[in-house]
């Protein structure tokens, strides 16, 4: 008896253990993989280091589970962004220079390690190297953060020449307050470099020390882009914080001229006119008010102001995704549901394979049915098979035994633990008190 109790109680597990799809099972099975997962760690986690200074991440939530896939920790949200630049080799491309810059950077990086500095780095082309420094701890002070910052790089600076005969040159960017911000530490980093450059100046340079010249706007194509992509995901959080950086960027460390000023307002224009041209947009009817509000922003009025119209736009066109996104879900679920109510007898039925009929991948399925509809879709399927159970128990006609193979458990004392679970008596009972 215990035997068989221990053989049905493993068939239950089995027949709600929905979250273990085949990928899973395969991660967890194949050796092999796992090993080669781990061997490839290094690619994911430069990988995503690229992509964090790129800007390519819309939301903090995503650059924090990417970052722990990549097994990078992300303890702080504050920091800055580097760019170390290795000396003397501009415009040289010969096999053996771009031999001697590999060996050079990896050279540069080790010395830094070395220098026992909480640091993520990547590559930048032949001759550069990203650095991010994160804060050591929340509220850190600003300022002693970048004399700490400074003084390690001094220390590289001398150490790789007094060793290695290696000159660095180095630009940084201001403060990131949030690990979104990155990008834009790095569009600083790379503006002081540049700065350091044409100006033949050495060491390290802050983008606060670097006199930017007033004579254009910032409005960087990349930013462009994130910003266009982001509106279209309805991530308004994000697409604000790009709107905000680009005015301050232009308001803070800019001193533009009319002329200056109405062609960047011009070009922020013209990205929300793209945008409201693409097929994302111009199915909806409001898209044509929308446009006239773009047209209609006058580049004479303050920035601020002018920044607090493009929030009050892209605020209705994320809402307007988020609308379109809800349809989806709620159709989504409606094709769940129809299925369950179809294959509900099927002791097969598992949320891999609904979200096999939905073509939508099985973690998806499981947190959209839970945050749409409040349940977890095994409950769900619970639910629907006690409803059929209980029409079954009234009409009298079959065994419970048979119920429970005709509302798909392959296990009788399966149904009936689950049936009390739900209804507080067991079958049985139950039939008894509809009898009475």
């Amino acid at each position: 008896m215990k035997e068989q109790f221990g053989k049905e109680e493993a068939s239950e597990r089995n027949e709600f253990d929905f979250l273990s799809g085949n990928i899973a099972d395969m991660i967890t099975k194949n050796k092999l993989l796992e090993s080669e997962l781990n061997r490839q760690l290094p690619l994911v986690r430069d990988a995503f280091l690229k992509r964090l200074i790129a800007g390519e991440f819309k939301t903090r939530d995503e650059i924090i589970s990417a970052a722990k896939q990549a097994d990078i920790s992300m303890n702080q949200d504050t920091g800055y962004v580097g760019i170390v630049q290795i000396n003397g080799y501009a415009g040289m491309d010969s096999v053996e220079i771009l031999n001697e810059l590999s060996a050079s950077r990896l050279l540069l990086k080790q010395t830094l390690a070395d220098l026992g500095v909480d640091v993520l780095m990547t590559d930048m082309g032949s001759d550069k190297v990203v650095t991010l420094f994160f804060s050591r701890e929340k509220g850190a002070d600003k300022e002693q953060e970048a004399a700490n910052i400074t003084q390690t790089m001094e220390e590289l600076a001398q150490n790789v020449f007094n060793e290695y005969r290696i000159t660095i040159l180095a630009g940084f960017g201001d403060l990131f307050t949030e690990v979104t911000e990155v990008s834009l530490s790095y569009d600083q980093a790379k503006q002081a470099l540049e700065y350091a450059v044409y100006m033949n100046k050495k060491g390290i340079i802050w983008s606060s020390e670097a006199q930017i010249e007033n004579t254009t706007y910032y409005y960087p194509l990349d930013s462009e882009q994130r910003l266009i992509s982001t509106i279209r995901a309805g991530e308004l959080e994000e697409a604000e914080r790009i709107v905000r950086a680009i005015i301050a960027q232009n308001m803070e460390q800019r001193e533009l001229s009319i002329e200056m000023k109405h062609q960047l307002v011009g070009e922020m224009k013209g990205t929300f006119l793209k945008l409201l041209d693409q097929k994302a947009f111009t199915e909806y009817s409001e898209i044509e008010s929308v446009k006239r509000r773009v047209i209609d922003i006058g580049s004479s009025e303050s920035l601020e102001t002018i920044q607090n119209e493009f929030f009050d736009i892209m605020e209705e066109l994320c809402g307007l995704i988020a609308n379109k996104k809800k349809d989806i879900h709620i159709q989504i679920i409606k094709q769940i549901k129809d299925y369950t109510a179809k294959n509900y007898s099927d002791t097969e039925l598992t949320l891999y394979r609904v979200a096999e009929q939905v073509e939508r991948p099985e973690k998806y399925i499981s947190q959209l049915f839970k945050e749409v509809t409040g349940v977890n879709f095994s409950d769900h399927l619970i639910k629907v098979r006690m409803d059929q159970a209980i029409i079954l128990l009234k009409e009298n006609g079959l065994t419970v035994d048979e119920i429970a193979v005709r509302v798909g458990y392959n296990s009788s004392h399966s149904f009936r633990r689950a049936f009390k679970r739900l209804m507080g008596v067991s079958p049985s009972t139950y039939r008894q008190s509809v009898d009475e």
